[in-house]
């Protein structure tokens, strides 16, 4: 630990994050690599009101009480913050992984290259939510193993995009020609 949470005057980023970003933002990014024509609209930004309204509640009571809004010992918070977007996310996985699984058995062995590159990603977040699952509902404590594992994977997928800038872009079937 660096003690930089226990240091005056700092700045209390921890207060931004939620996990109740993540089932939106997960559903938006797989709905992009599988639709060719999902284009994001300003109306799906309602999907990010809940993540809002936790970072603005824990915000004011950081700033008028000096405290953290911890789920601990207050189940609906625990349930509303942690297990809400947590079953969320396993219900985004499982949708997209049988998505997943139908376009590889109908896509031509030659096209496939993208759904593999998916298929990557679907693992790596099906992993960690294995491991927050872990944490969460059955109380280990995996902390460290999910700090390194996002650390590693976070480098990894920039080390690929890097190397080739098309690594996450959408996918784009062939047109067909008319005459």
């Amino acid at each position: 630990m660096t003690g930089y949470n226990n240091r005056a005057g700092r700045i209390p980023f921890w207060l931004l994050k939620s996990y109740l970003m993540i089932p939106p933002a997960l559903w938006l990014f797989f709905r992009h690599q599988f639709a060719p024509d999902f284009t994001f609209q300003r109306r799906q930004l309602v999907l990010f009101i809940p993540a809002l309204f936790e970072i603005l509640l824990s915000s004011l009571n950081y700033f008028l009480k000096g405290s953290f809004l911890r789920p601990v010992g207050f189940t609906v918070w625990l349930v509303l913050v942690d297990w809400l977007p947590l079953s969320l996310t396993v219900l985004v996985l499982v949708a997209y992984s049988k998505n997943l699984v139908a376009s590889l058995r109908e896509t031509k062995e030659s096209q496939r290259a993208h759904l593999w590159k998916m298929v990557m990603v679907l693992v790596v977040f099906w992993l960690m939510t294995i491991i927050w699952a872990a944490e969460s509902v059955f109380g280990f404590d995996l902390h460290i193993l999910f700090q390194t594992s996002t650390a590693v994977i976070l480098f990894s997928l920039a080390y690929a995009a890097y190397f080739d800038p098309a690594f996450l872009s959408a996918h784009n079937p062939p047109s067909k020609k008319t005459k």
